[in-house]
């Protein structure tokens, strides 16, 4: 009988938490996608030039924030039209993958987590890792703004050697920068163009400074591989542009370092 009552208690307490994960994962969406959108364009200063207005998910964003998000969708579900010049269709499909994806990252890191003082680096690490893909996808450009708090973040957590050692997280965030900045000079000396942008660099740091030097080559070689049979095959759909196109490797990163990781945890 106390079994019982301990199940239904638990049940309970579930029952009422799910909301709260929920509302604070899709408060989190909205903020990820409001920064997606804004920062790009504030780091570059445009907004004292009239060209800003041409930029539609700024202007809806503007007056939407901090729910503008969940009442876009709502009404895009229940209506399946927009009902708003300035959006677009992948504006809306990208508001509803991050929020979904929030839901995800919030319930996954409390389940193995718990409610500890590691929920909040881990959920800032994965929440930057999203708004980095986005941000490198849309603009081709890694923030200073995200990439830097996110190595510092990865060096304080394994101070207390948590996910490697910290001598691993130093070394790791070393190699992991140098060996792609390397890569991306040698690569402009040898073609005459960048290969990879420091943006990069700093992101591979950051694998190295939160799981050490052994994260770094499995991570790089999974980037490598996707990233270059994506890169082959968007250029044989399209039957246009060259080789010389592009990409945004930054998601392609994350993917590994993600990839890696859940490799090695299973």
């Amino acid at each position: 009988m106390n079994d019982l009552t301990l199940l239904s208690s638990s049940n309970l307490y579930f029952f009422y938490f799910i909301p709260i994960i929920i509302f604070i994962s899709i408060l989190i969406g909205n903020i990820l996608n409001w920064t997606a959108t804004f920062l790009p364009y504030a780091l570059e200063g445009y907004y004292s030039k009239p060209y800003l207005q041409k930029t539609s998910q700024l202007k809806y964003f503007e007056h939407a924030f901090p729910w503008g998000t969940i009442l876009l969708v709502t009404r895009y579900l229940l209506c399946k039209k927009i009902h708003d010049h300035r959006v677009t269709k992948y504006f809306i499909l990208r508001c509803m993958v991050v929020e979904i994806a929030t839901i995800i990252i919030l319930s996954l890191l409390i389940y193995e987590v718990g409610a500890s003082w590691l929920l909040l680096p881990y959920l800032t690490l994965a929440c930057g890792f999203l708004l980095l893909a986005i941000i490198d996808s849309e603009h081709h450009l890694l923030p200073d703004a995200i990439t830097l708090p996110l190595l510092w973040v990865g060096l304080f957590v394994n101070s207390f050697d948590l996910l490697t050692s910290t001598q691993q997280a130093i070394w790791g965030a070393i190699i992991g920068y140098s060996s792609l900045y390397s890569v991306s000079r040698i690569f402009k000396h040898l073609r005459g163009i960048e290969g990879l942008g420091l943006g990069d660099c700093k992101l591979f740091a950051i694998f190295g400074a939160w799981w050490g030097v052994h994260a770094l080559l499995p991570t790089l070689f999974i980037a490598s591989l996707v990233g270059s049979v994506i890169g082959i095959s968007r250029l044989f759909l399209k039957k246009r542009g060259s080789l010389t196109e592009p990409i945004p490797f930054g998601p392609y990163l994350i993917l590994g370092v993600v990839l890696t990781n859940l490799y090695e945890y299973y």
